[in-house]
């Protein structure tokens, strides 16, 4: 699986994809329909981290935040400086670290997209193990 760029990625095809070995999506919502509130912003950098080190320990994949469960894209609602340090977690959290992530604009929102390449050393998280990637579930 060779990396995308933000010119080059396309989510239409992940929409409706199960997840599994090579893909996971997550919303970056919470709570029940018509109340929904932003996910814990530290919540959502360790959860980065895990999925993308776990990636990189097995045979890459892509991780797509702004995505429900059911397909739809539902972005975001973090002020620029939130997305940045997220984007930016498996630069700054993973030993050896591993490309950033990218925004791409999809149906009027902002998806936040990993596309992790098989690594050839073990990634960890900076004090917090060695996860890997087994079918659609990650484990340390």
């Amino acid at each position: 699986m060779s990396p995308s760029s933000p010119s080059t990625f396309a989510p239409t095809s992940f929409l409706q994809q199960d997840e599994g070995q090579h893909f996971e999506r997550k919303s970056m919502f919470e709570g029940p329909d018509g109340r929904k509130r932003s996910r814990d912003r530290r919540a959502i950098r360790d959860h980065v981290a895990e999925v993308v080190a776990a990636f990189a320990n097995a045979e890459g994949g892509i991780f797509i935040l702004g995505i429900e469960d059911d397909g739809t894209p539902t972005g975001h609602r973090l002020p620029d400086d939130a997305v940045r340090a997220i984007l930016s977690v498996p630069r700054t959290r993973l030993i050896p670290p591993q490309p950033e992530g990218f925004v791409v604009e999809h149906a009027g929102v902002q998806l936040l997209v990993f596309d992790v390449p098989i690594f050839e050393v073990p990634v960890q998280i900076d004090g917090d193990g060695l996860p890997l990637r087994i079918g659609d579930r990650t484990v340390k």
